[in-house]
């Protein structure tokens, strides 16, 4: 029976300020998989802002590539390390100008500023690339996972990919909050752009895959390991 879920994320350096500060908003490092310190925030206290960064956090901070999978039967932990490190030796890092705050939907996301077909291709080549690993969906999480707010398109890269929002329906972003309502996200767009000020407008380099794995169906993910884009 599947039991872990794999994934290719981009993660920041782990060192980097961006990382420590993107951590340290969750509440939790997908590094070592502990809880870290939240910021203290005048305008918002602890119990609301882990309420808000529940669902972000359980998946740390990262932005997806490929989303979450049950790896094919046969296939390997290390199997797909070895093929990330492979991938990873023949694509390029993409540089990037900078991010801003802004929602994408209900949530509240960091998005970058410039090189966005880049990401893209990055985005199509892992999602491609990676695909051979995928188990694919069951009936079961198929019909889960298709909804009234579906577009046509949308369900069709559900079908052919097992993710609704991946290719042309691709966004690069790195999860802040869970969804919130419109009052909500009103009044926590200040507050994120402020907390994050410091290193929005500092170039940023997408330069290694991530891999990150869910042990089981109730644990969050953690940082499996990092590849260097070097192609």
């Amino acid at each position: 029976m599947m039991s872990q879920r794999y994934a290719v994320y981009f993660a920041p350096d782990t060192a980097s300020d961006l990382w420590q500060m993107g951590c340290r908003w969750l509440g939790r490092d997908a590094d070592d998989d502990k809880i870290v310190e939240p910021p203290y925030l005048a305008l918002i206290n602890r119990t609301e802002l882990t309420a808000m960064t529940a669902i972000p956090a359980h998946y740390g901070f990262h932005a997806t590539l490929k989303p979450p999978f049950y790896l094919v039967h046969g296939g390997t932990a290390e199997d797909l390390l070895t093929f990330a490190a492979s991938f990873a030796s023949q694509h390029a890092p993409v540089n990037l100008p900078g991010f801003q705050v802004t929602p994408i939907g209900r949530f509240i996301a960091l998005v970058p500023t410039g090189a966005i077909e880049q990401l893209g291709q990055l985005a199509k080549a892992s999602v491609e690339a990676f695909d051979e690993f995928r188990a694919p969906l069951t009936p079961e999480d198929l019909a889960r996972r298709k909804h009234s707010t579906l577009t046509k398109r949308q369900s069709e890269l559900l079908n052919l990919w097992g993710y609704p929002y991946v290719m042309d329906e691709f966004r690069f972003h790195l999860t802040l909050t869970g969804p919130l309502d419109a009052s909500e996200r009103a009044r926590m767009l200040p507050i994120l752009r402020e907390y994050f000020s410091d290193v929005v407008l500092k170039p940023c380099p997408i330069d290694a895959i991530a891999i990150f794995v869910q042990e089981s169906s109730d644990s969050p993910f953690r940082l499996l390991n990092r590849f260097a884009l070097s192609g």
